[in-house]
Order: C-alpha cells, then structure tokens, then sequence
C-alpha cells in the first residue's frame, strides 16, 4: 500500500512540474524578447569595434543580413566556474549537445542561477547588472581571400546606465583553412 501511495504521489508532483515547466516556457516572452534585442546590441557594438580595427563583415543582402558563414556562442557567466548558454549558431554537433544537456541532469547551481537569470529577465525586462556576457564569433569580413575569416572574444558588463561595455576583447584573423578548422573544432 506504502509502494501504490508513494507512486501516486510522485507521479502527481512529477506530472504538476512538467505542467509548470510548459506554462512556464509560455510566458516566457519578456525574456525571448530580451534575449533578441541583446543579440542584436551586442552584435551592433561589435561591428563597430571591429570596424575600427579595419574590418567591415560582409553583408549579404540589401537587408544587411550577416549570418552567412556565421559562426557565434553567446554565455552568460554567474561565476568563473558557472555559466549558461543563452544563444548559439552555427557551432559544432558536440557544442549544439552541450547547450541541449546544460539544462538536464543534476546540475543543480547551474539550473538555479539559469531559473534566477530567467526570472530576473522575465520580470524586469533588462539583464541583471552582475553578470558577464561572453560573445565569441567567427564571421567572413569583406575583401578577404576565401579562406580567410575574422575570430572574436568580447566579454560585456553592463554599466550603472543600462549600457553594455566592453570588458574585454581578443580579435584575430583565421588565414587558412588549417585555423579555422582548429578554432571551429575548439568550440572557442
């Protein structure tokens, strides 16, 4: 009898979590919205940065769309040792698992300070002050041989304004197959 009710009972509470994560996710439209108007800043700043280095990324079509042979991961850091993939594309199959994975399993303070960021976003429609955002790229740049490409590192913080900047930075150029292949395989 103690098996059945014990049963029942987690069955219960697993079906209710699962029904909460779902209508969870629903509402999660301030913080999709975020998240985009943030790939979108961060992308914004870092054209400019590299274009004072002296290189323009190639835009594609008359809508400037950029993301062809764009390679890009972007992280949130709660700690040195703990950080979230917020976005991703066009990365390795074994760095597309590990942001499938980062949320299963038993990472218990990687899962609280995700669900915290998630809430904080969600309700406040703004990125906490205290977290760094890494956004690490590869990306073709204009008049470039074709086996050429550009690498970038920047790490974010935002200020007391509500403005993003930039804490650091490392920009290189990939001049062969040979280094891309290494960068890309590094999951950078």
């Amino acid at each position: 009898m103690k098996k059945v009710l014990f049963i029942s009972l987690f069955l219960l509470l697993s079906s209710k979590s699962l029904f909460s994560q779902e209508t969870h996710i629903r509402e999660l439209t301030n913080y999709n919205a975020v998240m985009d108007s943030l790939l979108v800043t961060l992308w914004q700043q870092i054209k400019v940065d590299v274009a004072q280095k002296g290189y323009q990324f190639v835009k594609l079509t008359p809508d400037e769309i950029e993301f062809e042979g764009h390679i890009m991961i972007l992280e949130v850091y709660f700690n040195p040792k703990v950080s979230y993939i917020l976005a991703l594309f066009g990365v390795t199959n074994s760095m597309d698992e590990k942001f499938k994975k980062q949320t299963k399993g038993f990472r218990f303070r990687r899962q609280l300070y995700s669900q915290a960021f998630r809430n904080y976003v969600e309700e406040n429609r703004k990125i906490p002050e205290l977290y760094k955002i890494n956004y690490k790229f590869i990306a073709m740049y204009q008049d470039s041989p074709p086996d050429h490409s550009v690498y970038g590192k920047y790490v974010f913080k935002m200020n007391e304004n509500e403005k993003f900047e930039i804490m650091e930075r490392e920009i290189g150029i990939l001049g062969n197959q040979a280094e891309f292949e290494q960068k890309y395989h590094s999951n950078f």
